[in-house]
């Protein structure tokens, strides 16, 4: 994530991570990070410091109270209007299971009504959720992106013809975008 923010122009970035390999990784991209366990190192900053924070498949490996902690955290540390931005897996998708289940140091996983809910607990105003299926087609998408638009609105009227869900997202992971 930092990479690409980097090449997106953004210069005031940073991060941190507890795992050696993502670290050394980053350095050799030239990015300023440093090894720590990420919740403390966001504690020894200065309240209303971020315009933004991002944790990549992180909330996953946290246990409920801490991750509420963290969110209460996130909150205080971000600016007015400042967002908080989270890669977790989609416990909505029927396809959970592809990312939730791939790793077993995962905790929990949540659905869009419990992000949501727990979201606004932390004191967010606005929660927004993004299906990164369509947005990760590289090639050919030109052909790939009507194809699943159609195969999703159909498996979505099957759904709800089957169980009365309504499932809005189908990746198996799941972008969340909170406004303070």
């Amino acid at each position: 994530m930092l990479r690409y923010l980097k090449r997106q122009g953004y210069t005031n970035i940073s991060g941190s991570d507890s795992s050696v390999c993502q670290i050394d990784l980053a350095k050799a991209a030239g990015l300023s990070v440093i090894r720590a366990d990420s919740i403390h190192e966001l504690e020894s900053h200065t309240d209303g410091k971020w315009d933004c924070l991002i944790a990549i498949d992180f909330i996953e490996h946290l246990p409920k109270d801490v991750l509420l902690s963290f969110l209460a955290l996130a909150f205080r540390k971000l600016k007015p209007d400042g967002n908080l931005i989270l890669r977790t897996p989609n416990c909505d998708s029927p396809f959970v299971g592809r990312h939730l289940f791939c790793d077993i140091t995962h905790v929990w996983g949540y659905t869009t009504v419990a992000a949501r809910a727990l979201l606004e607990i932390a004191g967010f105003r606005k929660v927004d959720f993004i299906d990164e299926s369509i947005p990760s087609l590289q090639v050919h998408r030109w052909l790939k992106v009507p194809v699943m638009k159609i195969s999703q609105a159909l498996l979505r009227l099957l759904i709800r013809a089957a169980s009365k869900e309504d499932i809005r997202y189908f990746s198996a992971s799941i972008y969340v975008v909170a406004r303070k």
